[in-house]
């Protein structure tokens, strides 16, 4: 577990021009996202729509492989118990929020939460059907990098992570998301998922509501930005943390915030992409690369 290596980011394949890392559909496959409905949650109804097996969305293919759980290292594999989000952005590399793997405020050398990744955890089909709640596999941890601007001063604005999976042909099968900076993000639709666990979800078919473990979230516009943070009316809860705000552009998905929390009564609150977040990540995707694909 490291802080910081540098390296060129002009070494890595990326849109320099654009700012962004460009996303990767491996399998080719689309599955439509034009369902969705619009407290954490945001006013007095909660309007998160699931995405389960269960309700007929096939979670082993992209996108919605490239969004999973972060759980406890070493949660048995039928028991689920989801504690934030991350998102596929390179052949081995999550994005999510720095506060999901570290305390912060303490330093490189303590604070850290070991995780591992669910790929498109699905409790809901194991409740009602008896399925897989990890239907592409448990995913390990090998290396974490999170800024030291949060590890070591707990500062809000540098509250994001990358994790690097460990290296073989099952995770490269994966695809992925892009990543990129976008200076006029307010009144723009953006998507965001999560899984928050054994919470409440009122649209939820479980008999007593519960989230059960499985995939929730929704589309609204952000409502505004500062220089570093976009704020938003989407609904979260605990487990959404770390998740991501991204748009559909030309039937790509583009990252341009990761969940951080609630802000106010009326918004939650993300981590902006900028430039030096991009810099960052490609440098961290550099040092720890892929063997056995690449973008």
């Amino acid at each position: 577990m490291w802080e910081w290596k540098p390296q060129d980011p002009s070494a890595w394949q990326w849109n320099e021009s654009e700012r962004r890392i460009e996303p990767v559909n491996v399998d080719g496959y689309e599955q439509g996202e034009n369902e969705m409905s619009f407290r954490d949650i945001i006013g007095d109804e909660d309007t998160r729509v699931l995405r389960s097996d269960h309700n007929g969305y096939n979670l082993t293919v992209y996108p919605l492989h490239s969004i999973g759980a972060l759980n406890p290292d070493g949660t048995p594999d039928n028991a689920p118990n989801s504690g934030c989000t991350a998102t596929k952005f390179g052949p081995r590399h999550l994005l999510t929020a720095g506060h999901c793997v570290n305390v912060g405020g303490l330093g490189s050398s303590a604070g850290w939460i070991d995780r591992d990744w669910w790929s498109g955890q699905d409790g809901m089909d194991q409740y009602f059907n008896a399925g897989d709640p990890s239907p592409n596999g448990v995913k390990n941890i090998e290396w974490y990098w999170v800024h030291p601007g949060w590890l070591n001063d707990k500062d809000d604005k540098y509250d994001y992570a990358v994790l690097m999976l460990f290296d073989n042909q099952n995770s490269c099968n994966f695809g992925w998301f892009g990543v990129q900076t976008d200076g006029s993000l307010a009144n723009t639709a953006h998507w965001h998922f999560g899984f928050p666990g054994n919470q409440v979800c009122e649209q939820s078919p479980h008999p007593a509501d519960s989230c059960a473990q499985s995939m929730w979230g929704t589309e609204r516009d952000i409502a505004r930005t500062t220089i570093r943070f976009a704020f938003y009316p989407h609904d979260t809860q605990n487990g959404h943390s770390g998740g991501p705000l991204y748009e559909v552009i030309s039937g790509d998905r583009y990252i341009h915030a990761i969940h951080q929390g609630p802000y106010s009564s009326s918004e939650n609150q993300g981590v902006k992409v900028i430039n030096s977040l991009v810099d960052n990540i490609v440098a961290v995707r550099n040092v720890h690369p892929s063997s056995y694909c690449s973008p």
